[in-house]
């Protein structure tokens, strides 16, 4: 391709993105075949510059953030073979306040009785876990407090799945009295505030994905509640394969 028509073809396939629903799962070779371009007829030097070119532009002009960390660690020959998900940015932050004090016996002084977890889109996360301290003292003193960066792309997935939870789940939803709840706080990117509570009881669902192991998966906190319930794969768990949409 001729200088001008690449450049025009890479503004396509970014004008092309933008209109791709969040959440979207393709590759790149995808997206120049929409315009009639086979990827496989471009020299193989020339696939590593047409994706930094695309993912570059895509940056600079759009709000979207291209997830390709389902190849992080991994040693690949064709670039615009390996697949994304295309996330919108809906959210600036959210967190999630576990409480996890429950009827039942009295917690030992390091059993911990509450975690927040703060998720921005900037990839940082931050992390506070108090314990139950010594018998009487309502206090909670701090047993953990961890900050981190869990990239961009990580940031954006779990953000889209926490946007797209807010936007589906059930007005009324069972709070069970006998064990602590959750509570979530969603700040959008226009400022705009939502909050919702549950029970800890786990059940948190976006279609098929169960929210619990797709946050875990993607923050290695170890012990980490978020909404309450246990590991809810069959196997043992593997980043790569549950970074599926």
């Amino acid at each position: 391709m001729e200088q001008q028509e690449e450049k025009e073809v890479f503004n396509k396939v970014v004008e092309y993105i933008k209109t791709l629903p969040d959440g979207t799962q393709l590759s790149m070779r995808d997206a120049l075949e929409h315009f009639g371009i086979d990827s496989l007829e471009l020299p193989s030097a020339l696939n590593y510059c047409v994706l930094d070119e695309i993912c570059a532009a895509v940056e600079r002009n759009t709000d979207i953030i291209l997830d390709f960390s389902a190849h992080d660690d991994l040693v690949e020959g064709l670039p615009l073979a390996m697949d994304f998900y295309v996330y919108h940015k809906r959210l600036q932050k959210a967190q999630i306040i576990s409480d996890l004090l429950c009827y039942g016996p009295c917690p030992e002084p390091d059993d911990p009785v509450e975690q927040r977890l703060t998720i921005s889109s900037t990839g940082r996360i931050w992390f506070t876990e108090r314990t139950f301290g010594p018998l009487g003292d309502t206090r909670y003193p701090i047993g953990r407090r961890i900050q981190m960066s869990i990239g961009k792309e990580r940031a954006a997935a779990i953000l889209s799945k926490l946007a797209d939870y807010s936007e589906s789940a059930m007005m009324f939803m069972d709070y069970w009295t006998d064990i602590g709840s959750w509570h979530l706080m969603l700040t959008g990117t226009d400022g705009s505030k939502k909050e919702m509570s549950c029970s800890m009881n786990g059940d948190v669902f976006v279609g098929d994905v169960y929210l619990n192991d797709f946050i875990r998966a993607r923050i290695p906190i170890e012990g980490l509640a978020v909404f309450g319930g246990g590991n809810n794969n069959e196997e043992d768990d593997d980043e790569d394969s549950d970074m599926e949409c």
